[in-house]
C-alpha cells in the first residue's frame, strides 16, 4: 500500500495492475456514454426515449456501472446508483464494480459503491493472488473514512493479521476514532477485550499512543477491564505513564485503574512515569550537548 492513501472520500489505495480494458467491440449507448464520463448523455439515454435499461449486460457480462467503475467516473457512478443499478453484480471475470474500483485506484468511485450498497467484504486479489480484506487494509493505510463506512455497511469484523491483531486493535492504536466508534456500535460481534500475541488489547495499544478518546470510548463504552495487563504485565495505566499521556492517565484513573499494580518486574505505573520522564530528560541533555558541540565546530 502506498504512503498517501486516500483519495477524496476514498477505498484503500494500491499499486496493483488493473486488469485489461475490455475488448474493442460495439457497445450500446448506455455502455458507450459510461466508459466515456458522459454524464448528460448518461442521463438522457435513462430518462428520455433511449429505451436504455441501468442494468444491461454486454456479451461479457459487463454492466455500464461496472464500466464506469473500471474508468472512474465517479458522476456516472452515482447516477447510476440513484437509477437503481445493482451494484453487487458480477461479470464474467468474477469482478464487481467495487473490486474494479480498488483495482484502478479510484476512490471517490468505491466510497460512492459502497454507500450505495456493494459488499463491504468483496476480497480484492492481487496480481500476487493475494487476497486483501477492504477493512483491515484500509485501516492499515489509515483510510479512516472508507474503513468505518465499511463497518458502518455490515463489513466482517473478524479479520486478524499473523500476529492475531484484530480490526479494533489496529484501529486504537491508529487514533482512528471514527473506525474505533463503528466498532464498538457492533461491539456484540467482536471481543472488545480480545490480545495480540503480546497480549495487547485496543485499550492498551490507544494508551500507549496518546488517544485518550479512544481510551475512553473503550472504558465508557465497553465492558472491558480496565486493569487488564499484557504478557510483560504491563496495563492501559502503566503504559499511558511512561509515555507521558496526561489525558489517557485522567481518563483511566476515573474509571478506577488500579495504581498500584505491578508489571513483571514489579514496576507501577508512578514508577513508569518516572523513568519516563528521566529517560526524555536524558535524551534532551544528550541533543543539548550535541547542538553545542555543533556551535562550537561551526565557529
Amino acid at each position: 500500500w502506498p504512503a498517501s492513501p486516500e483519495a477524496g472520500d476514498g477505498a484503500p489505495r494500491q499499486h496493483l495492475a488493473r486488469p485489461a480494458h475490455p475488448l474493442e467491440r460495439a457497445m450500446s449507448p448506455l455502455h458507450d456514454a459510461c466508459r466515456n464520463g458522459d454524464t448528460e448523455r448518461v442521463k438522457q439515454l435513462l430518462d428520455g426515449d433511449g429505451g436504455a435499461h441501468v442494468d444491461e449486460m454486454d456479451e461479457y457480462g459487463k454492466t455500464a456501472l461496472r464500466l464506469a467503475s473500471f474508468e472512474g467516473h465517479t458522476e456516472v457512478v452515482k447516477l447510476l446508483l440513484e437509477k437503481g443499478a445493482l451494484p453487487r453484480v458480477k461479470d464474467d471475470e468474477d469482478q464487481t464494480p467495487l473490486l474494479n474500483a480498488v483495482s484502478g485506484n479510484f476512490g471517490d468511485v468505491a466510497f460512492a459503491l459502497v454507500e450505495g450498497g456493494a459488499d463491504p467484504n468483496d476480497v480484492y486479489v492481487d496480481e500476487d493472488q493475494k487476497a486483501h480484506n477492504l477493512l483491515w487494509d484500509s485501516i492499515v493505510v489509515e483510510n479512516t473514512k472508507f474503513a468505518a463506512l465499511l463497518v458502518q455497511k455490515g463489513a466482517d469484523l473478524s479479520h486478524r493479521d499473523e500476529h492475531n491483531v484484530t480490526v479494533l486493535i489496529q484501529a486504537a492504536h491508529k487514533g482512528q476514532e471514527d473506525v474505533v466508534a463503528a466498532l464498538v456500535e457492533r461491539q456484540s460481534e467482536i471481543d472488545v477485550s480480545a490480545a495480540n500475541d503480546e497480549g495487547i488489547t485496543a485499550l492498551i495499544a490507544a494508551a500507549s499512543e496518546g488517544h485518550h478518546e479512544i481510551a475512553s470510548t473503550l472504558v465508557t463504552k465497553t465492558s472491558l477491564d480496565v486493569n487488564v495487563k499484557d504478557k510483560d504485565g504491563t496495563n492501559a495505566l502503566m503504559a499511558a505513564a511512561v509515555r507521558g499521556h496526561k489525558e489517557v492517565v485522567e481518563v483511566l484513573l476515573k474509571y478506577n485503574a488500579n495504581v498500584n499494580d505491578q508489571n513483571v518486574d514489579g514496576h507501577t505505573a508512578l514508577m513508569f512515569a518516572y523513568n519516563g520522564r528521566n529517560q526524555v530528560a536524558s535524551l534532551l541533555d544528550k541533543y543539548s550537548e550535541y547542538m553545542k558541540e555543533q556551535e562550537t565546530d561551526n565557529s
